[in-house]
């Protein structure tokens, strides 16, 4: 895909903003995400808003950078860095910064499926033995 620099500045501004005209723009509405905390199928734009929602329940300040694309014909591998806040009282609202790998595969300019790893957060937390 040309111009993937450009797609995925856009979707970073998704991810801080969670922006419903953006996740329009740049999710498929037969878009299926999958997060590795849950068995639910997140689908289209709605269903992305809902993860970036879940994200932003847990954390308050939420920032995503990328880190890194790979970029294997149409499916690409971001690694982000997030820097947020706890909304947990007992972490003492302590600021954290945390890395995640997330794999999308787009087809004409839009995200088509997506793999979040939501786990590696937790993981990164001390909230997850795995």
């Amino acid at each position: 895909m040309k111009g993937y620099a450009l797609f995925f500045k856009q979707f970073v501004q998704l991810l801080n903003t969670a922006d419903e005209n953006l996740a329009q723009q740049l999710i498929s509405p037969n878009a299926q995400f999958y997060i590795s905390n849950s068995i639910e199928v997140f689908e289209g734009p709605i269903g992305y808003l809902k993860i970036i929602e879940g994200i932003q329940n847990h954390f308050h300040n939420v920032r995503w950078e990328i880190d890194d694309i790979t970029i294997v014909k149409d499916k690409y591998f971001l690694r982000f860095l997030i820097n947020a806040m706890d909304n947990n009282v007992l972490m003492d609202n302590k600021s954290n910064q945390m890395y995640v790998t997330n794999t999308y595969h787009l087809a004409n300019n839009q995200i088509i499926e997506g793999y979040d790893n939501t786990l590696e957060i937790l993981h990164q937390k001390g909230i997850s033995s795995n």
